[in-house]
């Protein structure tokens, strides 16, 4: 894993059964930040779908809810990204997050 101190680091987390941001959209951004040489950390967790860190829901994924969390536990700032696709007709709208208690 990368080093999540790293201001510069950029993390995606994505499930596979999601409708809302398909798995050709995660390629495409993960491909784009990587051509650009944005550091990221791009996970896709396989037969997972929206919401999976709802405890209460029944896609509740708590294998991949502590990986996530781990991955994530050191990001401070929380911002949304649109980017349009490599066909121009779609807007990708990303969350990316950083949380955690470091300055």
């Amino acid at each position: 894993m990368p080093n999540y101190n790293d201001e510069n680091n950029n993390s995606g987390i994505f499930s596979e059964l999601d409708k809302g941001v398909t798995i050709d959209s995660v390629n495409i951004f993960e491909s784009s930040l990587n051509e650009i040489g944005i550091q990221n950390d791009i996970v896709i967790y396989p037969e997972v779908d929206h919401v999976f860190v709802n405890p209460s829901g029944d896609r509740y994924a708590p294998d991949e809810l502590k990986d996530a969390w781990k991955r994530l536990s050191n990001f401070r700032i929380c911002f949304k990204v649109s980017v349009l696709d490599k066909n121009f007709t779609n807007f990708l709208n990303i969350t990316i997050l950083k949380i955690g208690n470091e300055p």
